[in-house]
């Protein structure tokens, strides 16, 4: 058993010295592996030098330059200093007289309208006509508020705010909203109703016939002029006198403030010989005169209104 053992180990000792003889001409593929980076590495840093060496940058390591030819020959647009067209067919000829931009005409100007820039004292040169203009800004959070309240007013007849809130409690049902109606004067009261809905459906009925009593009444949304005065009256005007070069929209807007308040222009006018057109509101149109004097700069003028 001895002399087999040691007979098995000699031969096992054979094979490793045979493999070790194998293994010293072929490298394992670990050993290659690292040589190659090795071999890569020395190559980069010793065979290749640096692009910026004491010499400078050599050709090949030099970022090509793009020659490119201008036609410097060519004349700039006027009004926008490019060459790719030429004065006439620019379309920037005509910048926004209020902003300067030139992406936009006038009246399409987001700054402000042009027709804001009128006097602040309007019709002075009307006798007993002249107002001062402040202009409306309404808070749309209190306009979402008020959707659902209501202005009744009576037509026919007079009632008082609960004869208002018994009518309604037997026609739509005492139990739906809580009715409560406000008096305003003048046969007018403020109620608020369950939704917009209710008070458009109502209000379809001009005017609404009482069945608590015999009387009529009408039912309108609640604007922001319920407790207005009165209203400005509108009409359009042929303005004439203004020079041609001077026909921008801020000076249309001056001219027509002497008489009112201008609130729209004709921009389709606003070339022509004759006039230019313009609506100006005013208190009453029947009153404008004919013909007002202002001056442009430091010219006096005479203008006409038809």
């Amino acid at each position: 058993m001895q002399n087999q053992k040691g007979g098995r180990n000699t031969e096992k000792a054979d094979v490793g010295a045979k493999g070790e003889t194998l293994n010293q001409g072929n490298p394992s593929p670990w050993e290659v592996q690292a040589d190659r980076s090795e071999e890569k590495s020395e190559g980069n840093w010793k065979g290749n030098p640096h692009p910026m060496e004491e010499d400078g940058p050599k050709e090949s390591h030099m970022k090509k330059e793009v020659i490119r030819n201008f036609n410097l020959d060519r004349i700039r647009c006027a009004f926008c200093h490019f060459k790719n067209h030429r004065t006439k067919d620019c379309r920037h000829r005509f910048p926004c007289d209020i902003c300067g931009c030139d992406d936009h005409v006038v009246f399409d100007c987001k700054k402000c309208l042009p027709w804001n820039f009128g006097l602040e004292l309007c019709a002075a040169q009307v006798e007993d006509q002249s107002f001062f203009y402040i202009k409306e800004k309404v808070d749309n959070r209190m306009i979402k508020e008020k959707s659902s309240t209501a202005i009744i007013t009576v037509v026919q007849g007079k009632v008082g705010e609960k004869q208002i809130e018994l009518e309604f409690m037997s026609m739509l049902g005492k139990n739906l909203w809580r009715w409560s109606a406000r008096s305003m004067g003048d046969n007018k009261f403020v109620m608020r109703f369950l939704d917009p809905k209710m008070i458009g459906d109502l209000g379809y009925f001009r005017p609404l016939g009482m069945r608590t009593a015999k009387d009529q009444i009408t039912i309108n949304p609640w604007t922001p002029a319920f407790n207005a005065k009165g209203c400005l009256q509108k009409g359009w005007f042929r303005i004439s006198g203004i020079p041609m070069e001077q026909r921008s929209p801020v000076t249309i807007a001056k001219v027509g403030g002497l008489v009112g308040k201008v609130v729209e222009i004709d921009e389709r006018t606003g070339l022509r010989n004759e006039y230019v057109r313009a609506r100006i509101a005013c208190r009453d149109v029947t009153a404008i005169p004919r013909a007002v004097k202002s001056s442009l700069g430091l010219f006096l003028y005479d203008f006409s209104l038809k």
